[in-house]
C-alpha cells in the first residue's frame, strides 16, 4: 500500500471516530436473502473461460466477448462467432436499429450473415488507412448520436455509417464512458477528459485521479455523474454540457468508503432507480443504494461462479449479466423473492415462521433457526450478511412456533416431537407442556389463553404472571387437530386430519378461566367434505379451506356451501387447498394443489381486491417453486411476506412490482435436412444487415421433393429460468392443431407432401407469459412422377392388380373360412367340456365347505336368539363363521379370510378346522388365548417368515365368548371390531390393529376384553364385506356408519326381521344401481 492510501485510511479513521460512531454504531444488516443467480459455465458455452463483455439485441438474443469470438445465446443453445483472426472480443454493443458492433484486436465491425442466416462478422477495421490498422485492442464500443465509438489505447473510431473518423491521442487512454451523450475518457496520467467534435478536452479540475483510475462512470442525474474510482472511492462529477468550464468534482464521503478500501473496483452499472452495481476484481459483485450505502454483496457465498468481475450489462428484463474470469452469470436484482438456504445456515424443511424478538424464527425438521447479521470480510462499514443460527439448545425435530405477546410480555412457543418449549426475551429456556402437540394458538378474546391442538384432542393454558397454568383438557374433542383460529364471535374453530369440524363455543368464566362450554361438531352431513379443514377469517363467518376449495359457514343454517366469492376454481372442488393465511392482510395468501394440472401442480399466491369483492390470483412470482409444496406462511406489515419448505425460506416483498406480462420472442434457431444438411442457420437479416424477426423473401426456400424430411430448432429468451420453458409448434399445411406444450427444442417432420408450409413455434414462460410466434416460410416441390399422366397410367395399373388380388385372395379365403371354422366347432366343445368340470368342483367345494361351516339354525339349537346374515361373492367364501357350545360357554367367530372364492375357501377350511381343534380337543375357551393358538397354527400351515415380498395371508375376525352362568362376555378381534348395543346405545370396542397371520406385532398377544353380560345385549360381529360394498346414487361405499345407524334404528325388533332388514338395506344399496358384490359378507346378530 503506497503512501497516499496510507494516509487516506488514517484521515478516515479518524472521521469516523469523531463523527460517526458516537451516534450510531449498530450493524445496517438486510434480511434479503439471495438474489437468485444462473450461472453458466464454460463447459456450457464451449469455449475458453474468460468472458470480457454482453450486449442484446432487439430480438433478445444475448451476445457475449469471449476470448475466443463472440458466444450467441438464445435461452437454450450457445453458438461461437470466431473472429477473422481469432483474436479476443473485448466489447460490443448495439445501436437503436438492432445491430451488433463488435471490437477485437485490430479489428472492429457488426455482426452479419450468410445467405442461409448463418452469422459472420462484417469488418469495418478494413476500411482504414494502413497507417491506422495496427490499434491493438478495442476496450471499449458505443452506440452514440455521432454514430458507433470504438476506443483503442491510442486511437478514437467514430463510424457513421458510411466513413470512419480517425481520432489519435498522445496519451494511454485508459477508459472511455458515453454519459448524456457526452463522450469522456479518462487517460492513465491526466485525468478524466471529454470529446468535442475532434478534441479531446481535459476537464478542469484539481483532482485528476492520477494515481487511481476511473473504472466507472454513472449518471446519477442532469449534469451529476458518480465517479467510480479504483481505489479512492466515489465523487460526485457536476458537468453542464452547455458549459464545461463549470464542471465540479468533489470527494463523496459515506459509510462503505472503508468498505470499498479493501476491495479492488472494476467497473459500475446502474441496475434500478436507486442502486447501482460495483464490479470488483475478486470480490464479486457489490450493490450500493442511492446514499452509497452497501445493501447487498453477489458473490460465492450468495451463489456467484467466479468473483472477478470482467463486464456488466442489465438486459431488457431488469437481470444483471456478469461476464466473469471463468464464466457468465445473471442474476435477479429486480426480483422480489429472494431466498435463505442452507448456504445461509438455514438447514431442513421449513415447517413454520415468526418474528420474535426482532429476528426471524424458522422452524424445521431439524431444529429450531433464527435470523442473525454476519460481518462481512472483517470489515468496518455497516453493512452485515443476513444467515441464519441454529438454536443449538433445540437441535431435534420442531414444528409449529407463535410468538406469544400480550403487553411487555413476549415469549416464543416451540412445538417439538413431544413437548411445548418456551424461549424467553433472555434466551432461556422452560419446558410448558409435555404432550403430542400439533398447533398453538393464542386467543384474541383473552390473549393470556393458549390452545393447543393435540395428537388425540384439545387443550388450553393460560399465562398468569408470567407462568402457565394448565387451564381446560376438552374430552369431548379426541381428532387430531391440525388447525385452531377465532372467529368475529369469539368461537375457537378446529379443523382435524379426517372427517370432522369442531367449534368451541364458550358460555361462562370463573376467575377468567373457561368453566362451561360447548362443542358443535362438523361433517359430511353439513355440506364439508373429508378433511384436513384450515379455518380462515376472511370477514363475517369462517371461510373453511379443504381439498376440494374454499366452503363458507352459514350461521343460519349451521352448514357449509363451497364459496366462489374468490374465483369459480376456489369454489368448484378443483383445488386442494394447503396452506392459506387466516387474515385477509390485505391480501389472502394460499398454498393449491391440483392434481389435474399438467404443469404447477402446486400453486402459491395470493388473491388481490382489485375492486370491492373482486379478487385477482397473483400467483406468477412463485411459478419457480411450484415443484416444492409451502408448508409456512407469515405476513408481516410493511408488505413482506415469509414462505418456508423443503428449499428453505423466501421472503417476498409486494412493493416491488415486476411486469410478468412482458413481451418476449420465441425464434426459430435452424432448420436442417434429415442427413444435417443447413437449411437455414437461425439468423434473419433485413437488407440493411440487421437481424430482424422476420423471414425475408431470400430465406423462403422452395425445396427438392427428396428433400422432404425436415428438423426445425427453435428457443426463447423470456428473461426468467430457461428450465421452465415450454414450446407449442404447428405446421401448417401439415399439422390439425398445435402441438402439447413440451420442453423439447426441435421437431422432425418427415415424408412431407408437396406444397407451401409454414412452421410456427410459440413459447411459454414460468409465469404462464405465451412469446410472440415465431414462422418459417418454405415449399416441398412435387416429384416428376406426380404428373397426371402418371395419374392415370397408376390408375390403370392399380385396378388390374387389385381385380386380380381380389381373385386370388376370395378363393383362399373360402378354403380358410372352412378350416376355421371346423377348428372353432372342435376348439368350443373342448371348452365347454373343461368348464363344466371346473364348475363341477368348485359345486363340490361348496359343499364341502358348507358341511364344514356350522349349519345357520344352530343358533335356534344353542337356545339363542340370532341370525347368520352368509352372502359369498362367489360360489364358495372367503369369509366364514363358527359357533360352538363348550363347557357352557357359547363361542362366536365371524371372519374374513385373505382373498374371496377358491383361495379364500381353502384358508376358510383351515380356519374352521384349527378352531374346531384349539377349542374343542385343548379346550380353550379364553378369547384372546383362542386368537394367540389360531395365530400360530396359521402362520405354521403357511410357513410364513416375516420376509421382504413373502405372501402375507391370513384372516382378520372377531370373536366373543358368552358365559352365561358366569353371566359374562369376553371380546377379542383380529382387526375387526365387536358392536355391543346395551340401553339403546351403541357401543363399539375395537379389536386389535393386527391379523391372524404373520406381522411385526405376531410376538405380542391379542387383547382379551372382559365385560358383564346383561339380559338384553345384543352382539353383532361381522368383516368388512357390507360396509365396503359400493352402491348408490354416487356408488359410494355403504360405510360403517350408516350400518351402526340401521343395527342400532332396528335392534329391539326380533332378530330374524333384523337379519332380513340388514339384507333389504344391501339390496337396496346395489341392485337399482347395478352395483356388483365387491366382497363375501357375513354378519352374525345375538341377543343374550
Amino acid at each position: 500500500m503506497n503512501i497516499r492510501r496510507i494516509k487516506y485510511h488514517l484521515l478516515y479513521l479518524l472521521i469516523h471516530c469523531l463523527f460517526i460512531l458516537p451516534h450510531n454504531t449498530s450493524g445496517q444488516g438486510t434480511e434479503s436473502g439471495r438474489y437468485p443467480v444462473y450461472n453458466f459455465y464454460p463447459k456450457q458455452y464451449d469455449a475458453l473461460p474468460q468472458v470480457f463483455c454482453a450486449v442484446q439485441d432487439h430480438r433478445g438474443i444475448m451476445y457475449f466477448g469471449n476470448v475466443q469470438g463472440i458466444l450467441e445465446y438464445d435461452g437454450k443453445n450457445w453458438s461461437l462467432i470466431p473472429p477473422t483472426d481469432g483474436s479476443a472480443v473485448h466489447s460490443m454493443a448495439v445501436d437503436d436499429a438492432g445491430k451488433v458492433f463488435f471490437g477485437s484486436v485490430n479489428e472492429f465491425g457488426y455482426i452479419a450473415s450468410d445467405s442461409i442466416g448463418r452469422l459472420e462478422y462484417s469488418i469495418l477495421s478494413d476500411q482504414l488507412e494502413e497507417e491506422h490498422q495496427s490499434f491493438n485492442e478495442i476496450w471499449k464500443t458505443h452506440t452514440t448520436k455521432h454514430g458507433i465509438v470504438f476506443q483503442a489505447y491510442h486511437y478514437i473510431f467514430i463510424y457513421n455509417g458510411d466513413s470512419i473518423q480517425v481520432i489519435p491521442s498522445e496519451e494511454e487512454i485508459h477508459e472511455s464512458f458515453y454519459i448524456g451523450e457526452i463522450l469522456f475518457i479518462s487517460f492513465a496520467e491526466s485525468g478524466l477528459g471529454y470529446l468535442s467534435g475532434d478534441r479531446i478536452i481535459p476537464v478542469k479540475s484539481e483532482i485528476i485521479f492520477a494515481e487511481s483510475s476511473i473504472y466507472g462512470l454513472v449518471e446519477l442525474s442532469k449534469d451529476n455523474i458518480l465517479i467510480v474510482t479504483e481505489m479512492d472511492g466515489f465523487f460526485k462529477f457536476k458537468f453542464p454540457a452547455d458549459n464545461p468550464d463549470q464542471a465540479e468534482i468533489t470527494k463523496i464521503y459515506s459509510e462503505s468508503d472503508l468498505f470499498f478500501s479493501n476491495v479492488e473496483i472494476f467497473n459500475a452499472i446502474r441496475i434500478g432507480p436507486n442502486r447501482i452495481s460495483i464490479g470488483t476484481w475478486g470480490s464479486g459483485s457489490i450493490i450500493i443504494d442511492s446514499l452509497f450505502n452497501v445493501v447487498a454483496v453477489i458473490d460465492k457465498v450468495a451463489g456467484l461462479q467466479d468473483q472477478i468481475i470482467q463486464g456488466q450489462y442489465v438486459d431488457e428484463s431488469g437481470n444483471l449479466w456478469l461476464t466473469l474470469s471463468s464464466g457468465i452469470s445473471r442474476v435477479e436484482v429486480q426480483t422480489a423473492l429472494t431466498q435463505f438456504t442452507d448456504s445461509e445456515g438455514l438447514i431442513g424443511t421449513v415447517q413454520s415462521i415468526t418474528r420474535f424478538n426482532g429476528k426471524i424464527y424458522a422452524t424445521t425438521n431439524v431444529g429450531l433457526f433464527y435470523m442473525d447479521q454476519e460481518i462481512y470480510n472483517q470489515d468496518l462499514s455497516k453493512f452485515r450478511r443476513s444467515v441464519f443460527k441454529a438454536e443449538e439448545r433445540l437441535d431435534v425435530e420442531c414444528w409449529d412456533m407463535i410468538t406469544y405477546r400480550n403487553g411487555d410480555d413476549e415469549v416464543l412457543l416451540v412445538v417439538t416431537n413431544t413437548d411445548i418449549m418456551e424461549l424467553s426475551r433472555d434466551y432461556e429456556y422452560t419446558r410448558v407442556l409435555e404432550d403430542y402437540v400439533y398447533k398453538l394458538y393464542q386467543s384474541k378474546l383473552d390473549p393470556n389463553r393458549v390452545y393447543i391442538g393435540l395428537e388425540s384432542g384439545l387443550t388450553s393454558i393460560y399465562r398468569n404472571d408470567g407462568k402457565w397454568i394448565q387451564e381446560q383438557h376438552y374430552a369431548e374433542v379426541e381428532d387430531m387437530i391440525l388447525n385452531l383460529s377465532e372467529d368475529h364471535m369469539g368461537n375457537l374453530w378446529m379443523g382435524t386430519a379426517e372427517e370432522n369440524l369442531y367449534k368451541l363455543h364458550i358460555q361462562s368464566f370463573e376467575d377468567n378461566r373457561i368453566s362451561e362450554y360447548s362443542i358443535s361438531q362438523y361433517t359430511e352431513e353439513n355440506g364439508l367434505p373429508r378433511g384436513p379443514f384450515i379455518i380462515s377469517q376472511f370477514k363475517g363467518p369462517p371461510t373453511i379451506a379443504t381439498n376440494k376449495g374454499l366452503f363458507k359457514f352459514n350461521l343460519i343454517e349451521e352448514s357449509f356451501k363451497p364459496d366462489s366469492s374468490y374465483g369459480d376454481q376456489f369454489g368448484n372442488g378443483s383445488l386442494y387447498i394447503h396452506r392459506i393465511s387466516e387474515f385477509k392482510e390485505p391480501e389472502i395468501w394460499m398454498v393449491t394443489f391440483s392434481e389435474n394440472a399438467e404443469e404447477f401442480k402446486y400453486k402459491v399466491g395470493y388473491l388481490q381486491e382489485t375492486e370491492p369483492n373482486a379478487y385477482t390470483w397473483i400467483g406468477e412470482p412463485f411459478n419457480r417453486l411450484s415443484d416444492e409444496l409451502i408448508h409456512a406462511l407469515y405476513q408481516e406489515t410493511g408488505g413482506i411476506v415469509w414462505l418456508g419448505g423443503s428449499q428453505g425460506l423466501f421472503r417476498f416483498q409486494l412493493d416491488i412490482i415486476r411486469d410478468y406480462k412482458k413481451e418476449y420472442n420465441a425464434y426459430i434457431r435452424g432448420v436442417e435436412l434429415s442427413n444435417g444438411s443447413i437449411v437455414f442457420g437461425g439468423t434473419y437479416m433485413d437488407n440493411q444487415d440487421i437481424q430482424s424477426l422476420r423471414q425475408p423473401a431470400a430465406l423462403k426456400p422452395a425445396l427438392p421433393f427428396r428433400e422432404n424430411s425436415l428438423v426445425f430448432k427453435y428457443s426463447a429468451q423470456p428473461g426468467d429460468d430457461e428450465s421452465f420453458i415450454r414450446y407449442s409448434y404447428f405446421l401448417d399445411g401439415n399439422d390439425d392443431t398445435w402441438s402439447d406444450w413440451t420442453d423439447e427444442t426441435y421437431r422432425p417432420y418427415t415424408n412431407l407432401h408437396e406444397g407451401k408450409y409454414v412452421f410456427r413455434i410459440k413459447a411459454r414462460n414460468v409465469h404462464g407469459q405465451i412469446s410472440n410466434e415465431a414462422t418459417y416460410e418454405f415449399t416441398i416441390l412435387a416429384p416428376w412422377y406426380r404428373k397426371w399422366w402418371a395419374f392415370i397410367l397408376y390408375i390403370i395399373i392399380a385396378a388390374a392388380i387389385v381385380y386380380t388380388i381380389v381373385k386370388v385372395y376370395t378363393r383362399q379365403l373360402r378354403e380358410i373360412i372352412r378350416e376355421r371354422t371346423a377348428e372353432v366347432v372342435e376348439q368350443k366343445e373342448v371348452i365347454e367340456e373343461k368348464n363344466k368340470d371346473i364348475m363341477d368342483s368348485i359345486h363340490y367345494a361348496e359343499k364341502i365347505q358348507r358341511a364344514m361351516l356350522p349349519p345357520e339354525d344352530d343358533l335356534g339349537k344353542l337356545g339363542l336368539d340370532g341370525f347368520i346374515l352368509f352372502l359369498p361373492r362367489d360360489v364358495v367364501s372367503g369369509d366364514f363363521y363358527w359357533i360352538a357350545n363348550h363347557e357352557g360357554k357359547i363361542i362366536t367367530v365371524a371372519a374374513d379370510c385373505t382373498g374371496h372364492g377358491v383361495p379364500g375357501a381353502f384358508m376358510s377350511m383351515l380356519g374352521v378346522a384349527y378352531l374346531n381343534n384349539i377349542v374343542g380337543a385343548q379346550g380353550i375357551t379364553k378369547a384372546s388365548e383362542i386368537l394367540n393358538e389360531l395365530r400360530a397354527e396359521v402362520i405354521a400351515a403357511l410357513k410364513q417368515k416375516g420376509h421382504e415380498g413373502e405372501q402375507k395371508d391370513g384372516m382378520d375376525l372377531a370373536l366373543h365368548v358368552i358365559d352365561y352362568e358366569k353371566m359374562t362376555i369376553e371380546f377379542s378381534g383380529a382387526n375387526n371390531p365387536l358392536i355391543l348395543i346395551r340401553d339403546n346405545e351403541l357401543i363399539q370396542i375395537k379389536g386389535d390393529r393386527m391379523p391372524i397371520g404373520i406381522h411385526q406385532l405376531a410376538d405380542q398377544s391379542f387383547e382379551n376384553h372382559e365385560m358383564e353380560a346383561i339380559k338384553g345385549d345384543i352382539l353383532f360381529t361381522f368383516s368388512d364385506g357390507y360396509q365396503d360394498q359400493f352402491g348408490g346414487e354416487k356408488n359410494k361405499k355403504f360405510m360403517i356408519k350408516r350400518m351402526k345407524e340401521i343395527l342400532l334404528e332396528n335392534h329391539k325388533k326380533p332378530m330374524e326381521e333384523q337379519k332380513a332388514i340388514l339384507e333389504k338395506a344391501f339390496y337396496d344399496w346395489t341392485v337399482p344401481y347395478n352395483a356388483e358384490q365387491v366382497d363375501d359378507i357375513i354378519v352374525i346378530g345375538i341377543r343374550i
